[in-house]
């Protein structure tokens, strides 16, 4: 049941009706029939309760002036099934929970105009409410979400190729790059939807990796373990042969900027020197993911069940801490007093590792399926993980608490945070890579 501001109007559904009733005199003022098919029927009444809305049908909803039963707007697209309808406080926003989990935030009165698309639930959204602009979503996937409402950009959006994307990286705080099989890499401006700018004239293989340095420089890895590199100087890329027909799995670029780091899919790493464009090292040590502890040190994961730390002055193994499972991705954040390295499992753990010590400090559980991918924000208060489970987790991890769970229609493939953190990129499975806007800030999930 809904009331008005006023209690003078309630607005009370059933399995497959709903009636406006003045509560002064018990009469009905207006009623509806029909549901929507599939178990309830979705309605919402505004707080001066002079409009309300009926979700009548699949992917429908109406917004009806209940003193004359006149439809003011019909509004349409919806995807799935309406499960749950809400007014913001002032009548001109409306709110709509889908089976499919997702919210789309709509401006009561201009045609065919979404404020923002909420993505997030895994499950169909059951319940919604307003608290001044926030929205509140409940959800069958046991979960309450809480969202800010200020804005089309504060939701997350798709960036459409034309192949599947593979990777992902900020340029600048503004500024995305995407990798794609058979595709030129791109540049979009994340408020956007239209990439503004593509490097040309690079290798022909299909891209699997980004990297990108001070903004000026790129590195892209190929499928066949070459290695382009682009400088505005140069109308071409510099491409090197790292590895001979073997996918590249990871690139990791040293706090310097000078070198890269790179390992192949059966565990070769090798070292690659910048501004010369050639391999200076090949390690003995195999290894799916890579990240820099320091100019001279270099964290390898992937095979043997271990985090090694490898010495690159005396191309060595310096330490190692040994893993419950294998290693499928790797983070580091470089703090000012300590380095916290998160690597994600094939099993769908996370193992959170301070490598100074040799010791494993937490261990993240939640992910169903292996994790792919691994992020920190800047400051390393947060930690992306993307998984074959089709979802991104941000978690804590200084307390180890999963702050929010992000769903995708397909397995994540890479994830990265701008230098704000106030900005999440997704590459997942097929043509789109998804960016989630204030990600750390602007929704929590409550069990």
């Amino acid at each position: 049941m809904r009331v008005s501001a006023d209690g003078a109007v309630a607005l009370i559904a059933g399995h497959r009706s709903a009636v406006v009733i003045d509560t002064a005199t018990g009469t009905a003022i207006r009623s509806w029939q029909g549901g929507d098919g599939s178990g309830g029927f979705a309605c919402a009444l505004s707080s001066d309760g002079r409009t309300c809305a009926i979700g009548r049908r699949f992917g429908i909803v109406e917004i009806i002036d209940i003193a004359s039963g006149t439809t003011l707007r019909q509004v349409g697209g919806i995807e799935r099934w309406v499960t749950a309808l809400a007014f913001r406080p002032d009548g001109a926003v409306l709110a709509i929970g889908c089976t499919n989990g997702t919210v789309h935030v709509v401006d009561v009165d201009a045609e065919s105009t979404t404020l923002d698309t909420l993505l997030g639930h895994g499950r169909p959204v059951t319940a919604l409410a307003f608290v001044g602009s926030l929205v509140l979503s409940a959800s069958t996937d046991e979960t309450v979400r809480v969202w800010s409402g200020d804005g089309r950009r504060d939701g997350a959006w798709p960036l459409l190729h034309d192949a599947a994307v593979t990777d992902v990286d900020f340029v600048d705080d503004t500024t995305l790059a995407t990798v794609a099989f058979h595709s030129r890499p791109l540049t979009w401006d994340i408020g956007g939807e239209q990439p503004v700018s593509e490097l040309r004239n690079g290798p022909a293989d299909p891209y699997r990796r980004v990297v990108w340095d001070d903004g000026q420089r790129q590195a892209i890895a190929t499928a066949s373990g070459a290695v382009a590199i682009w400088d505005p100087a140069r109308t071409a890329p510099t491409e090197l042969r790292v590895f001979d027909g073997t996918p590249i799995s990871s690139m990791a670029l040293s706090p310097d900027e000078t070198h890269l780091a790179v390992s192949r899919f059966d565990g070769e790493v090798a070292i690659i020197d910048i501004a010369g464009a050639t391999v200076t090292q090949r390690l003995d040590v195999r290894a799916q993911a890579v990240a820099y502890l320091s100019d001279h040190e270099l964290l390898t994961a992937g095979f043997g069940n271990e985090l090694i730390v490898w010495d690159l002055d005396r191309n060595t193994r310096q330490s190692g801490v040994a893993l419950p499972g294998r290693a499928n991705a790797l983070a580091l954040h470089r703090g000012a007093d300590a380095a916290l390295a998160a690597v994600g499992l094939t099993s769908g753990d996370i193992m959170l590792v301070d490598p100074a010590r040799s010791m494993i400090t937490r261990q993240l559980r939640g992910h169903a399926r292996a994790v792919t991918s691994l992020a920190f924000t800047t400051d390393g208060s947060r930690l992306a993980s993307g998984s074959d489970d089709a979802t991104v987790r941000i978690w804590d991890p200084l307390h180890g608490l999963e702050y929010a769970r992000l769903a995708h229609p397909s397995y994540v493939q890479a994830v990265a945070f701008n230098e704000a953190g106030d900005a999440l990129a997704v590459a997942t499975f097929g043509e789109i890579a998804w960016v989630w806007g204030r990600v750390t800030t602007r929704h929590h999930r409550v069990r």
